[in-house]
């Protein structure tokens, strides 16, 4: 009996140590922490998330390319939408039954709890016209938000454009921390440097009543957090004379790259057929994007970066140092201008040395030196001879890095192509090509193809950590964006 009575006691000692533990929860949960108090209050809380100002897009002078202007956009919460009048609410808006019918849709496949947007860059004569008849239409609010506005006609591509994110790109990792409606960088130095413009954002709770109306902030703003403005972008470009490059290229199809010889920095960037920047915002983007996408010209196209041309002339100085530094020739070897190896573009006196060769632009004398340089009796077969001669040039040829991206900040840049000896064997076969079959590389035609910024920096020296400042650490090596954040090394 005695033992049974001890056991007692052990177990309502349990119960109470549980029931105070229990106890103790509770007080924690219902008094001190008010989070379960925000959850069970959510039916009259209202987040609302506060969008970071982007940040503006300046030229090399300062002068103001690209700001903001503010929009709006009516967004709804599936859940919340209560015997929704369709035909006076699609009345309201201006607006096809069916295609309200579609977004509603999209909306509770998104989320029936979460906001998304129903129609967006409602213009002001627009949001005075709804706002006053929402309070009808439970579930349904305005968002404002900022949008871009462009002050300037020129240098679309460069610039690129922001859109709204896609459900595809939600449903990627690299884009998790944003949202349905949220606006980024789809192309250029938008896209590029996406996360130093877009800023942080904030999240401010609101007390409203049954009918929406905002009683004020949820406890003081204790669990609001503040947003961080996006960083201004300073570029390399000087918009007047990318607006001169434009005015040349009115009419024609191509590309004009000016460039900064001492720091690879980019002063214009010209794609022609061209478009205005603001075409790509407000309402209506779509369509025009569309008619943009199918116009034959193909104005989206940037050619500096994704057109490749054959370099020409110009590449006659890579072959001549290339021949220098294997040393198959010096500065005063001299060939003859022999037009039945290579047609010469006109008369002119004897290439004697590489001065007038230059002078001239000689295409049999540069013909001779890539000659020399292929041909150097490596092998008794003079297939494998050109092969492997071939091999080294092309080795050579790469040091500068050409055939290689230039890492210019802007998306889908080409590399280009300096032809591999593996090329003619699968074009032509093993040992059934030679030098006759590549010369035209020697005067920068054939195969030998390069986007316009490549060949264009052929010898600018890249900047090193030390010797740039933090507002063109993003300048260095053809770029024609400037970060102001901390410097890095290019």
């Amino acid at each position: 009996m005695q033992y049974l009575e001890g056991r007692k006691y052990v177990v309502q000692a349990l119960f109470l140590v549980v029931a105070l533990v229990f106890g103790a929860r509770l007080f924690y949960i219902q008094v001190l922490d008010g989070s379960y108090k925000l959850a069970a209050d959510r039916n009259t809380l209202q987040r609302i998330v506060q969008v970071p100002y982007r940040g503006l897009i300046y030229d090399r002078n300062g002068q103001l390319l690209v700001q903001n202007i503010p929009v709006y956009d009516l967004v709804v919460v599936p859940r919340e939408v209560k015997q929704l009048d369709t035909a006076r609410f699609c009345q309201l808006l201006q607006l096809p039954l069916e295609e309200v019918r579609e977004s509603l849709k999209a909306a509770r496949k998104y989320s029936r709890v979460k906001a998304s947007p129903l129609v967006q860059n409602l213009s002001t004569p627009e949001l005075a016209a709804i706002q006053d008849n929402l309070i009808d239409f439970p579930g349904f609010s305005i968002k404002a938000r900022m949008a871009r506005s462009y002050k300037t006609e020129n240098m679309a591509h460069a610039l690129g454009y922001v859109g709204a994110i896609t459900p595809a790109f939600l449903e990627k990792p690299k884009y998790a921390k944003y949202l349905p409606g949220d606006n980024l960088g789809i192309t250029g130095l938008e896209s590029f440097y996406e996360s130093v413009l877009m800023g942080r954002r904030g999240v401010q709770y609101r007390m409203v009543n049954v009918r929406g109306i905002e009683k004020g902030a949820f406890r003081n703003g204790e669990f609001d957090t503040l947003s961080v403005a996006g960083q201004d972008l300073h570029t390399s470009i000087d918009i007047e004379l990318q607006k001169y490059g434009e005015m040349l290229m009115q009419g024609k199809r191509g590309s004009i790259v000016a460039l900064d010889p001492k720091t690879g920095e980019i002063l214009a960037l010209v794609s022609a057929p061209m478009y205005e920047p603001s075409i790509l915002t407000g309402k209506g983007m779509g369509n025009r994007y569309m008619e943009l996408l199918n116009n034959p010209e193909r104005p989206l196209f940037n050619r500096p970066l994704m057109a490749t041309y054959p370099p020409g002339s110009v590449f006659k100085m890579v072959n001549e140092l290339v021949a220098l530094q294997m040393g198959v020739v010096t500065p005063e070897t001299g060939f003859d201008c022999n037009w039945r190896l290579v047609r010469c573009t006109h008369r002119h006196e004897p290439p004697r040395n590489l001065t007038i060769a230059i002078k001239q632009s000689c295409n049999p004398y540069f013909y001779q030196v890539m000659k020399a340089s292929v041909l150097r009796g490596r092998s008794t077969n003079r297939f494998e001879d050109a092969r492997l001669g071939l091999g080294e040039w092309r080795r050579q040829v790469m040091s500068f890095g050409l055939g290689s991206k230039l890492g210019v900040d802007m998306a889908s840049e080409k590399k280009g192509m300096i032809p591999s000896p593996e090329f003619y064997d699968k074009a032509y076969g093993y040992h059934r090509w030679g030098y006759k079959t590549v010369y035209s590389l020697s005067i920068g035609q054939g195969k030998l193809v390069l986007p316009a910024c490549r060949w264009l920096t052929l010898w600018p020296p890249l900047p090193t950590a030390a010797t740039i400042t933090p507002r063109i650490s993003c300048a260095a090596s053809g770029r024609a964006g400037r970060c102001p954040s901390t410097p890095s090394a290019t």
